[in-house]
């Protein structure tokens, strides 16, 4: 389980550090954040076309919106202006939920609950890199029902594995 719970951290890691780096390459489709404090990001224009404001599903219905922001604070761009600190908390949660993840590995069963803090873990070890080295993380898509709230695959992960874990108590 230990392997496993390893190479999923690792996995989910490199993955969305490779889809974060084809976003940056290829950000010209995406819709730009309409202003920060209506998304709670911060524009960012791109060269092809500036203050571009127009929404592009990136599927058929809809649901999902190709966007693209640079986030310097928490969850909608909360606390902005002290990025060090929301660096800071970011990697001390992120300590403790591993310090939590090495006292439950040696324990018989709850592999739901491992998966799921393994899969939290590496996308919260995604932001973290890019937080650390950019001082910031790149956001690339929301939902229709959400349009107010950019996401990264990061941010999926964390979810995902928050709910797993859940699932597993």
């Amino acid at each position: 389980m230990v392997v496993f719970c390893l190479c999923l951290v690792a996995a989910i890691f490199a993955g969305g550090q490779l889809l974060r780096s084809h976003i940056e390459k290829n950000r010209d489709g995406a819709q730009k954040a309409e202003s920060p404090a209506e998304t709670g990001a911060q524009k960012v224009e791109s060269p092809a076309e500036p203050g571009a404001q127009k929404a592009e599903p990136s599927s058929k219905s809809g649901f999902i919106m190709r966007r693209y922001s640079r986030n310097s604070g928490a969850v909608m761009n909360l606390a902005e202006k002290h990025a060090k600190l929301v660096t800071g908390f970011a990697v001390a949660v992120f300590l403790m939920v591993v310090v939590w993840f090495c006292i439950l590995i040696p324990k018989k069963g709850m592999r739901l609950m491992k998966t799921g803090i393994a899969v939290m873990l590496g996308g919260a070890l995604g932001n973290i890199y890019e937080r650390v080295r950019k001082g910031y993380v790149t956001d690339y898509f929301s939902f229709c029902f959400l349009k107010k709230i950019i996401f990264n695959i990061n941010d999926m992960f964390i979810i995902a594995g928050s709910l797993l874990t859940l699932a597993g108590l």
